[in-house]
C-alpha cells in the first residue's frame, strides 16, 4: 500500500495553452510483485481545488479523480514504470455544479527506488487531453506526484 501527494495542472482555452497548477490532492495504491523483477499497481485518488479563471472562467472549484492500472519493471532497488486510467471530473462549483463522470484517458511514467525494509519513494507524471467541463470549455491536464509506501 502506498500514500502520496500530489498537483494538478489544468490548461484551457483562456490561459493561453500554458499550465496552470490549480489543485492538490492524494493519491492511494496497492502494488503485488510478480517476481524479482515485475509488479503491478492499482491506483486510485483525487484531487481538488480552486481554479483560476484564465483556466475555467465561472468555475470557482473542480475535483478531478483518477483510477488505473501500473506496471513496473525493477532493476534491484530503482524501478521505471508505466500507468494508464481515466480521468474524471468528479464535481465542479460554479456556473455549473453538480457531480459529472466526464472521462478522459490518463497515461503517465513513474521512476521509483525502494529501500531497506521494503519502503519506496516513487515520482510520477500524469497526462490527460479532453477533460470536458460540463457545460465549458475541453482541458488538458498534466500531473505530478510524489509517493512514499510500503510493498
Amino acid at each position: 500500500m502506498a500514500l502520496g501527494l500530489g498537483s494538478v495542472a489544468y490548461s484551457g482555452p483562456q490561459s493561453g495553452g500554458g499550465f496552470q497548477p490549480s489543485s492538490i490532492g492524494g493519491l492511494l495504491e496497492y502494488q503485488q510483485a510478480l517476481g524479482s523483477w515485475f509488479s503491478v499497481a492499482v491506483q486510485g485518488g483525487e484531487f481538488g481545488g480552486a481554479l483560476s479563471q484564465a483556466v475555467v472562467p465561472n468555475v470557482s472549484y473542480m475535483k478531478l479523480s483518477t483510477v488505473g492500472l501500473a506496471a513496473r519493471l525493477w532493476f534491484g532497488a530503482l524501478y521505471v514504470g508505466v500507468h494508464q486510467g481515466p480521468y474524471f471530473i468528479a464535481t465542479a462549483q460554479g456556473d455549473f455544479t453538480g457531480e459529472v463522470s466526464n472521462r478522459s484517458n490518463c497515461q503517465g511514467f513513474e521512476l521509483g527506488l525502494e529501500g531497506a525494509g521494503n519502503w519506496y519513494l516513487s515520482a510520477r507524471t500524469d497526462s490527460a487531453d479532453q477533460v470536458q467541463v460540463p457545460k465549458g470549455p475541453t482541458l488538458n491536464a498534466s500531473a505530478a506526484h510524489r509517493l512514499l509506501g510500503d510493498r
